[in-house]
């Protein structure tokens, strides 16, 4: 939008500069729709459920009482150096399977908030991209409502939405 107001200082009264820039606001209205239908995109927060985490947990647990089960066999079969190494082998398994798992929620902790900052950053630019692009376009044709609906439908809005971004975007802050 900077490049648009930087283009109407340099050509401000003709048509065709007009109509370049109007173009181009909708271009750039346009693109930034197209990443709202993505399908990872939700403009509401995304957040880890009780249900991920309780079974994470559930996982950690399932893990630890199969090792004490494997462990309570082995020391029913004897003791000696043997049997500690044996003990110890399934102790360590039991270890990295439950870090694994950790790490495993973790690292969908950290894609979950990623993908809740990138929306919620893509909804703000998208807010702040409409009322520029509408100051523009009220800039651009004063008291011309048809020119305005055409590049706002250029933008990638439908018939049905024109009348909620036009609200949207005049609704003061």
């Amino acid at each position: 939008m900077l490049a648009i107001s930087t283009y109407r200082d340099l050509f401000p009264n003709g048509k065709a500069s007009r109509e370049l820039m109007a173009s181009y606001g909708a271009a750039i209205m346009r693109g930034f729709l197209n990443g709202t239908k993505s399908k990872s995109y939700s403009d509401k927060p995304v957040f880890v459920s009780d249900e991920e985490a309780k079974a994470m947990l559930k996982r950690n647990s399932e893990i630890m009482e199969n090792a004490f089960s494997e462990i309570a066999q082995i020391q029913k079969k004897g003791t000696g150096l043997e049997t500690d190494k044996k003990i110890n082998d399934v102790s360590e398994d039991m270890n990295k399977r439950i870090h694994d798992n950790g790490q495993q929620f973790q690292d969908h902790t950290v894609v979950v908030n990623t993908q809740t900052s990138r929306n919620l950053l893509l909804k703000n630019i998208i807010e702040r991209s409409e009322k520029n692009f509408m100051i523009l376009l009220t800039d651009l044709f004063p008291e011309k409502k048809s020119e305005m609906r055409k590049y706002i439908k250029m933008a990638g809005y439908s018939d049905q939405e024109i009348r909620k971004f036009i609200d949207r975007a005049l609704e003061k802050d």
